[in-house]
């Protein structure tokens, strides 16, 4: 999906939501602002720090992508350990593990853990880099309802600490209860950009995504 036009800005302290169907360009939002791209957006920065400028910029976020990235050989203290010393954190890995829940399976190898278990981890890293920008790519994939709710306090947590958000979600109630801002992609573009303490992503996402048919088969 190409993006054209896009005028975005993340807030400290706040929580974006970001939803559309698959395919709309949320993973591909999420990477340019990573910096994953060699020619990245032309006004992209943070905090004045220009993408080129690679250490500094990419110290200021965090980007959990996906859970198949983790290498199976490693365990989730290794990751920790070497996220904090990349980003220069100064978290306490004990005191993040035993948050998250990631301390009772901290040694084991990265294969044997369930998706659950590595989103928690991907949490847990978020967490580890102590960066002011966080991006999560579909965050509650593979969660129970019990670790929903745990990264859903985590994520108010940093929101808390003054951390700004970006995170992709399918599960728009679950976005209505932790975001201050939702953004809708269509077409390449910010269809809609809702804020405030009412947030009703369900109808706005049937009114830009699902066809009269389609409604029918909902009611």
């Amino acid at each position: 999906m190409v993006l054209e036009k896009l005028d975005l800005t993340l807030k400290g302290a706040t929580i974006t939501g970001m939803v559309a169907p698959n395919g709309s360009g949320k993973t591909t939002l999420l990477r340019i602002l990573a910096g994953q791209y060699r020619q990245p957006a032309e006004c992209l920065s943070i905090d004045g720090i220009k993408p080129q400028q690679q250490a500094k910029y990419l110290r200021k976020l965090f980007f959990a992508e996906d859970a198949h990235y983790l290498d199976p050989a490693l365990n989730a203290l290794d990751y920790l350990l070497y996220v904090k010393k990349m980003w220069r954190s100064g978290a306490s890995i004990v005191q993040l593990a035993e948050q998250t829940g990631v301390a009772a399976f901290c040694k084991k190898p990265i294969r044997t853990l369930s998706l659950g278990m590595k989103q928690q981890l991907i949490i847990a890293l978020c967490l580890a880099s102590d960066a002011p920008y966080i991006l999560l790519d579909e965050p509650m994939n593979g969660l129970d309802p019990t670790n929903t709710q745990t990264v859903s306090l985590l994520l108010r947590k940093m929101r808390r600490e003054g951390k700004a958000i970006l995170m992709s979600s399918h599960l728009l109630t679950n976005i209505d209860a932790l975001a201050d801002e939702v953004i809708f992609l269509k077409d390449g573009k910010i269809a809609q950009h809702l804020t405030g303490d009412r947030i009703d992503s369900a109808a706005t996402y049937r009114a830009l995504y699902l066809t009269d048919s389609q409604e029918n088969l909902l009611c």
